[in-house]
């Protein structure tokens, strides 16, 4: 009986454990979660009223993209999808910025700004000090290797695990830890934060 008791208790914490991972991710719109570890989640969410395809078909072609990236690799995941009212909606984690990076075809940096500039980054914008408002120059960004950079060039929400402290002209702050490109935006976007 003990056992069983024991088993149970294990079985609920690893079900609490996985459900607070999805359940601290989970978005209305487009979003780009970058965590701590160096990982990365997307989530996908498509009107599905006039698609293509059916529910099942665009599984199964979700399924195969991931499968054709992976190969003998596990760095693509598929977290959870479903079709609720005409909406689809897509999580997927992958295990680093490059892979994203790769396998959605876009240009996408999640990393130490040390290391955005040894991928020679340039920062060449205007950026503004989310706490006073204050614009700096690339040259002050780039003295800040202290602090972690998302440089991305989609049309999505960015949202970190800290604070963010610096966004380049063409971001927008959206909450404390979540930001987007402007409408008007061109070139990369720039999100410094601790």
């Amino acid at each position: 009986m003990k056992r069983i008791k024991a088993y149970s208790v294990v079985l609920i914490m690893l079900m609490l454990i996985t459900g607070c991972t999805l359940k601290s991710f989970d978005a209305d719109t487009n979003t780009v979660y970058v965590k701590k570890d160096g990982t990365v989640m997307q989530a996908l969410i498509e009107d599905f009223g006039e698609s293509y395809y059916d529910s099942k078909e665009l599984e199964e072609l979700i399924n195969e993209n991931v499968s054709a990236y992976n190969g003998d690799t596990d760095k693509v995941k598929v977290e959870k999808y479903n079709v609720n009212d005409n909406v689809a909606k897509l999580i997927t984690s992958f295990s680093s910025a490059s892979d994203y990076a790769k396998f959605n075809n876009v240009e996408f940096f999640a990393g130490t700004i040390s290391d955005a500039k040894s991928e020679e980054y340039d920062f060449n914008q205007e950026f503004t000090a989310i706490e006073d408002k204050n614009t700096v120059g690339a040259e002050t960004i780039k003295s800040l290797t202290q602090y972690k950079v998302v440089i991305f060039e989609e049309n999505v929400q960015i949202k970190t695990d800290s604070k963010i402290l610096y966004l380049s002209d063409n971001a927008t702050l959206v909450g404390e830890k979540t930001a987007k490109l402007t409408d008007d935006a061109e070139g990369l976007g720039y999100i410094v934060y601790e």
